[in-house]
């Protein structure tokens, strides 16, 4: 088995360590820089592809660029715990809400989801490459479905791979994802989002912008979608330059954001009351949702928007173009900080305020961004 290594700079400690699975191999002094990481993890081949926090905080998954398998990571130590190997590359990645469990979607035809304790693996073929999945509250259920596929949603065991259920779905299926209630099941093909009940999986609600000629959620195609945290509220983002916001309980639209320009990507606060929506010009807004108004305009990026992610606290936005990532306070919108160096592949820790970027020279970088 091939031994890979992992380079960890506590700067802290002004030193140098290089890590392995066997302990301590070296060490040198390291001079400290006005903007520092606490560690950084070197990876054997590829940049960073793909990061994912476990629910408690204490493991980082993560995947190489153009990977197949996962690295599960301490995130105190950044000692690796174990491999998790696939099959196909991997371009979707995420725990389940108990953190038991780990899917990742391949631009293959599979679905892969492991056991975190154990590395038992099971593998969902879905009908076409790029297959949409999302596994469900209770870590019981996978969803499946396919833009090139047959027009139907598949339910699958997580534990045995079992396939247990399918069911037509109205056109190709673009977008899936569950609640985190457990209630509902959303999906979408191009233009209409449709809500499932995720214990019949009979169609609940059809989502529909009455303000439209045609009865679509979005008069172009849906580009994503994300329940709020506390899975009252569904926001979704289009290429018709809209940002609608949707009543759960009821599939009604209660907002609609207009814009001149495309959105790139969205994400709720940790306490569902803001959203942030990126652009591709750079630029990103953060809304109050209660009011439907614009809090603050953050201006400094010069690129399109990769990511965005708030910290536990909601105190602070990181935000990620190709080549930098930005730290801003969310009350003031004040510039915090800049990672330079830092890419899109971004994620902030549940339960601090530790995130994770990609770097440079096949480095993830770990900020304590307090």
């Amino acid at each position: 088995m091939q031994k890979y290594f992992f380079f960890l700079r506590i700067f802290t400690l002004q030193m140098l360590i290089i890590v392995s699975l066997n302990g301590i191999l070296a060490q040198q002094t390291n001079s400290l820089t006005s903007i520092k990481p606490k560690m950084v993890l070197s990876l054997p081949k590829h940049q960073l592809g793909l990061v994912s926090f476990s629910p408690d905080g204490k493991s980082i998954a993560i995947v190489e660029d153009g990977g197949s398998d996962v690295w599960l990571i301490e995130t105190s130590t950044g000692q690796r715990k174990r491999i998790l190997t696939g099959d196909q590359t991997i371009f979707q990645l995420s725990f389940s809400s108990d953190g038991q469990k780990l899917i990742a979607t391949t631009v293959g035809k599979s679905v892969n989801c492991w056991d975190v304790n154990s590395d038992n693996k099971v593998t969902l073929l879905e009908s076409s490459i790029l297959p949409k999945a999302s596994i469900s509250a209770d870590g019981e259920t996978i969803a499946s479905g396919s833009i090139y596929g047959k027009s139907e949603i598949k339910l699958w065991n997580s534990t045995t791979g079992q396939m247990t259920k399918t069911f037509s779905h109205p056109g190709n299926v673009i977008r899936l994802t569950y609640d985190p209630t457990g209630q509902i099941l959303a999906s979408s093909n191009f233009e209409i989002i449709y809500f499932w009940d995720a214990k019949s999986y009979q169609l609940k609600t059809t989502l529909i912008d009455n303000s439209l000629t045609k009865e679509y959620s979005h008069k172009d195609t849906v580009y994503g979608m994300q329940f709020s945290p506390k899975g009252d509220r569904l926001v979704s983002y289009s290429r018709d330059r809209t940002v609608k916001i949707w009543e759960v309980a009821t599939g009604k639209l209660s907002e609609t954001l207009e814009f001149e320009k495309e959105v790139a990507t969205i994400n709720f606060s940790p306490n569902g009351e803001l959203l942030a929506t990126g652009f591709q010009n750079g630029e990103i807004k953060i809304w109050n949702l209660k009011t439907g108004k614009s809090l603050q305009s953050l201006i400094g990026h010069k690129d399109n928007i990769y990511a965005i992610k708030f910290s536990n606290d909601g105190e602070v936005i990181a935000t990620a173009d190709k080549k930098n990532v930005k730290i801003w306070d969310v009350k003031t919108g004040i510039l915090k900080e800049t990672l330079e160096g830092a890419s899109p592949q971004i994620a902030f820790s549940p339960t601090d305020r530790t995130l994770v970027t990609a770097g440079q020279k096949n480095t993830i970088l770990i900020w304590d961004t307090k």
